[in-house]
């Protein structure tokens, strides 16, 4: 007999976001520690830092989610915020996601984040530059978060933007049977 999996609800979808950014800002920032030094020889030869090089950063900002969810979702449906969540992400027809379509789930995720701070980038281009421009592309995130989550509340199976276009969803698992030892018994 399978077990029944529900939708997972909005709530739990969030705080799985919240354990999965952390390591993913942790991620990031470990490696472009680790990274500066070849970044800056090979491609950021004018700037002062790589850092000052925006055609890189959200290349390289992909290749870190590739590695952390794309794998993590075609490896066993679930990243690290999902497995303490007992969330797991499928296709619509219960299997495992494979690489083709986690890629396109990561995508969909990935440019709705890098056009938001696109456009606010370039809404704040009147600004001086520094931080008035980086706190004016940052404040344009809760929209694209908005525009993400928002069909988990319409739709009947609690799907995101990202679950729409790559044809999956995220289920709540249930919870492990204790299993009883014989001392217990």
């Amino acid at each position: 007999m399978q077990d029944l999996t529900l939708p997972a609800a909005i709530w739990r979808r969030l705080a799985a976001f919240v354990y999965d950014a952390l390591l993913y800002i942790a991620a990031l920032m470990a490696g472009l520690v680790l990274a500066n030094f070849a970044i800056a020889a090979a491609i950021a030869k004018s700037a002062a830092t790589p850092l000052h090089n925006l055609a890189i950063l959200p290349l390289y900002g992909y290749g870190i989610a590739i590695v952390i969810f794309a794998w993590s979702w075609a490896k066993g449906g679930q990243t690290l915020g999902m497995r303490a969540w007992r969330l797991q992400v499928r296709r619509l027809d219960g299997n495992r996601l494979r690489w083709p379509i986690a890629l396109v789930r990561l995508t969909c995720s990935y440019l709705l984040l890098v056009l938001a701070l696109l456009l606010g980038h370039w809404m704040g281009a009147a600004l001086p530059a520094g931080k008035a421009r980086v706190l004016n592309a940052l404040s344009t995130l809760p929209w694209a978060f908005l525009a993400h989550y928002v069909p988990c509340l319409i739709s009947s199976r609690g799907r995101s933007l990202s679950d729409l276009v790559a044809g999956t969803e995220v289920v709540t698992l249930p919870r492990p049977e204790k299993i009883s030892s014989p001392v217990e018994s």
